[in-house]
């Protein structure tokens, strides 16, 4: 029984994690928004009979292959654009700057017990900021748009609203 639980736990965690609807992060950004922080990994670890310390590795483990993922997927995206005539190498390096440091900048917000409305508002003002920014620096933010699974854009106005 115990081992049926631990795959089952394993395989409910690792489907999220590679899920395209749904990354890893923000299943557990929504959780802890809503249960307070650190307890989807406690929750899961209790319901499964896990160790708790265990799961929040796995968990954590995830996340960065999904941001080294991520990474490389726009850093080809950013050079394909210059290779194509797009963007400059200069708005590329700009580009890959100015991503570091909204990085950084949302890193520190998790740091500062905001509720979810003043999270909210200040991942508004990043996204404002941005766009300002990238307005002044004469870049096309539609050609930056993050990509789905497979190349396509999702949201509105995305190629997947086609299909």
């Amino acid at each position: 029984m115990k081992i049926k639980n631990k795959l089952l736990a394993t395989a409910i965690v690792t489907g999220v994690a590679v899920t395209g609807g749904l990354g890893l992060s923000k299943v557990n950004s929504a959780y802890a928004m809503s249960n307070g922080p650190g307890n989807f990994a406690s929750d899961l670890a209790q319901r499964f009979n896990l160790n708790q310390n265990d799961v929040e590795s796995f968990l954590e483990e995830k996340h960065q292959e999904r941001e080294q993922q991520m990474e490389q997927n726009r850093t080809e995206q950013l050079q394909n654009l210059v290779d194509s005539g797009k963007l400059t190498a200069d708005q590329k390096n700009a580009l890959e700057a100015k991503f570091d440091e909204m990085r950084t900048e949302r890193e520190s917000l998790k740091n500062q017990n905001l509720t979810r409305e003043e999270m909210h508002t200040k991942h508004q003002e990043l996204r404002d900021s941005f766009k300002s920014w990238a307005d002044s620096q004469g870049i096309d933010l539609s050609l930056i748009r993050p990509l789905g699974p497979g190349g396509h854009r999702h949201g509105p106005g995305g190629d997947d609203n086609n299909h």
